[in-house]
């Protein structure tokens, strides 16, 4: 079967693209479904995407009482002083060369 250009193609293909919504009407949708961005039509000249993004007081609320955010664990680590990256390339080849089974070389 031919496919005409003229003609929508059901499946995965959307057969139309939403227009931006009024300001309002976009801030009314996104509430209604916060987890899908909407474009608003803010005047003649802007239009915009709006999504929902979490207060950052509310992840940390989430938390269990004692845990702490990720970030927080990473800044009180501080910066890493492990092996450098030729350690660990020649660390690497030691185990291919041990190994059984194929590894893809490593750069």
């Amino acid at each position: 079967m031919s496919r005409s250009r003229d003609k929508p193609t059901p499946g995965c293909y959307a057969l139309s693209v939403a227009q931006p919504l009024p300001l309002d009407e976009a801030l009314k949708a996104l509430k209604r479904d916060p987890t899908q961005p909407v474009r608003a039509r803010v005047d003649d000249e802007l239009t915009v995407e709006v999504r929902a993004v979490t207060d950052e007081t509310a992840d940390v609320a989430s938390l269990a009482p004692g845990e702490k955010p990720a970030a927080d664990l990473f800044r009180e680590i501080g910066p890493w002083e492990g092996e450098r990256g030729e350690e660990l390339d020649a660390l690497f080849a030691n185990i291919r060369q041990k190994s059984n089974r194929r590894v893809p070389d490593l750069p």
